[in-house]
C-alpha cells in the first residue's frame, strides 16, 4: 500500500525564452582564479533529460559549454527557456517492510494500481495584480487535470473566473497562454513518473501583456 506521496523538487524555477530548445542542466563550478583568469564563478554542463512529442524520456549528454541562447534565421538571438521537471516520490509497504523512493509502474502494480489510475492536478496562477488590489477579479488562474497515461503536451490557458462580471482583469470568454505541461512515459531506462513545465514563449507573453492592458 502506498502511504504517502510528494513531489521533488518541492520548488523549482522556470524562465521564459523564445527558443524552441530548453536550456540544458548545469551547476556552479570553481571560481576562475588562475593567472589571467576572470575571477568569476564558472559553469559546468551536466547531462539533461528531454521529452519526445509522445512523452518518452531521452538522455542528452553534457555539452562542452552551457548554451543560453540560439541565433535565429533573422540574425536575432533567442534565449532558451528553463523547463523544470517534477518527479513523484512516495513511501509504501511491501510485506510489512517500509520502502520509499521514486514512484514507478512497478511500485503502482504492487499496490494494485495502473498508470491510468494516477491523477495529476496542476494549478497555476498569476497574482501580481491581485496582490496590489486584493480584488478577486484581478486573479489570473487555471487548473488542469491529467491522467497518468496522458503524455501529450497540454497547454495551460489562464482566465479571470472570480470577482464581479464585467470588471475582471481578463474579459469573460478570453484565455491567455501561460505555458504547457507534459507527463513522461515510463520506460525501463527512465521508469519514474515525471511532469515537465514549459513556460510561455515571448510571443505569448506579449499577448498576455496586451490583454492585461
Amino acid at each position: 500500500m502506498i502511504e504517502e506521496l510528494w513531489i521533488l523538487p518541492p520548488l523549482a524555477s522556470a524562465r521564459l525564452g523564445s527558443s524552441n530548445i530548453p536550456c540544458g542542466n548545469f551547476c556552479w563550478g570553481p571560481s576562475d582564479t588562475s593567472p589571467g583568469g576572470s575571477g568569476k564563478t564558472t559553469l559546468v554542463p551536466l547531462e539533461s533529460l528531454e521529452l519526445t512529442s509522445d512523452g518518452e524520456v531521452t538522455l542528452i549528454p553534457a555539452d562542452r559549454e552551457v548554451v543560453f541562447k540560439d541565433k535565429a534565421a533573422d540574425g536575432s538571438w533567442r534565449f532558451r527557456p528553463v523547463c523544470p521537471f517534477f518527479e513523484v516520490h512516495g513511501r509504501w509497504r511491501v510485506d510489512g517492510k517500509l520502502e520509499e523512493g521514486p514512484v514507478t509502474e512497478a511500485v503502482l502494480a504492487k499496490a494494485g494500481l495502473k498508470l491510468a489510475d494516477v491523477r495529476w492536478t496542476v494549478e497555476l496562477a498569476n497574482l501580481k495584480a491581485y496582490q496590489f488590489t486584493l480584488d478577486d477579479a484581478d486573479r489570473v488562474e487555471c487548473v488542469v487535470e491529467l491522467s497518468g497515461d496522458d503524455t501529450k503536451r497540454t497547454p495551460l490557458l489562464a482566465a479571470s473566473i472570480k470577482g464581479e462580471v464585467g470588471k475582471r482583469l481578463i474579459p469573460d470568454g478570453v484565455t491567455i497562454p501561460v505555458g504547457e505541461i507534459q507527463l513522461s512515459k515510463p520506460t525501463p531506462d527512465f521508469p519514474e513518473l515525471r511532469l515537465r513545465f514549459y513556460p510561455p514563449s515571448a510571443s505569448s507573453t506579449a499577448q498576455r501583456i496586451s490583454l492585461s492592458g
